[in-house]
């Protein structure tokens, strides 16, 4: 099935992924993907194109992107917020922006596409999306027993799909990888398991390992200013406690960890059981590129975090840094500040002020 927005290269489509039939969630193997085609794609019948795969953050989904057309970007948000984040939307990168960049020569032109990663499971806590709609959890972009085999439904079936459908380049020299948060993780993955597959693979302030974010005290500035400091708090704590418990469903073999974790008086972990702790480690970042032969061989990695990053994200993204060095794999990494995207959500205005950046990478004059 496919279908088009207005504008006849904003294509939204679905296919049937092999790899998450009869899941043990049930959750769809129909599987929606919206897929950006350049100026004079449908002009020029003969010309093939790169490809940039786009992997989405956690509650994030094919009708909530990180790059979309500015219409729908705008629709997904009550129009108190637009005012609010007027100059944040002014620096978004929408479908409209890669027209003129490509337009202009800024970009080479080629194809963007962004999978559907969630599990279709409604979040803990009734947590709804900016639109007041139903927000859902996100898969990790994991292999798991108990939620589905994500991984290889984006690195297999997807590519498989796109490459049959749209006139891509279906080459490694062609073929890029990048994401923000979940997403970034989900780069990551792609770039230690397909190295074969990608030439470049870009994390934009990345999730390095579920682990880190047991003890963060989470408030997204954004929240505080519309809500004040106490809601913030509240809201802050179900985010991170939902986000656990996809964690638990994703990455826990036998005895979910959440359950078994002690704390202190403020809050603090002091114990957890070590097998269940051994199953989240061993799905970080950190300890796949030091456990998996030929990661990042022969891929160009980039890997960035805004340095007061609501999540945390900034610290480990130094630890991930590090490994890598250790390990010999050539990258480029940065820790930045943004005084804007701090203003209002480091975590998730950070990433959406560096998808530029992540595209000039895989894409170089």
């Amino acid at each position: 099935m496919m279908s088009r927005m207005k504008n006849p290269r904003y294509v939204k489509t679905s296919f049937r992924s092999r790899h998450l039939e009869d899941n043990p969630l049930g959750t769809p193997a129909d599987r929606h993907i919206r897929v950006y085609l350049p100026p004079g794609y449908h002009k020029e019948e003969t010309a093939r194109y790169p490809v940039i795969y786009f992997l989405h953050g956690y509650g994030q989904d094919h009708n909530h992107l990180p790059i979309d057309s500015k219409t729908d970007i705008k629709k997904g948000i009550p129009f108190l917020a637009r005012i609010v984040l007027r100059r944040v939307l002014n620096r978004i990168i929408y479908f409209e922006t890669l027209d003129r960049l490509i337009s202009e020569g800024v970009l080479p032109p080629f194809l963007l596409v962004q999978p559907d990663g969630g599990l279709h499971l409604p979040r803990l806590f009734d947590i709804k999306n900016f639109d007041g709609t139903t927000a859902y959890k996100g898969s990790m972009y994991w292999n798991s027993a108990r939620s589905g085999m994500y991984r290889s439904y984006i690195f297999e079936d997807v590519i498989d799909f796109v490459d049959k459908a749209f006139r891509t380049i279906p080459e490694k020299r062609s073929r890029f990888l990048a994401g923000g948060s979940m997403g970034g993780y989900g780069a990551m993955l792609g770039g230690i398991f397909y190295p074969h597959l990608f030439n470049a693979a870009v994390g934009l302030s990345p999730s390095i390992c579920c682990l880190d974010i047991l003890d963060i005290d989470l408030v997204v500035p954004f929240t505080r200013l519309l809500f004040g400091k106490k809601a913030a708090i509240a809201r802050g704590e179900q985010e991170k406690n939902d986000i656990i418990d996809s964690c638990d469903l994703v990455f826990s073999k036998t005895l979910p960890l959440a359950p078994t974790i002690e704390r202190d008086g403020n809050g603090r972990v002091l114990s957890m059981d070590k097998n269940a702790e051994k199953d989240w480690a061993e799905t970080g970042l950190d300890w796949l590129v030091e456990n998996t032969k030929g990661a990042f061989e022969d891929v160009r990695v980039m890997v960035s975090c805004e340095a007061s990053d609501e999540f945390g994200f900034a610290q480990p993204a130094v630890r991930f840094h590090n490994t890598l060095t250790r390990a010999g794999i050539e990258h480029e990494f940065e820790i930045y500040t943004d005084k804007l995207a701090s203003r209002y959500s480091p975590h998730m205005f950070g990433i959406a002020f560096h998808i530029l950046e992540a595209l000039r990478f895989c894409l170089p004059a």
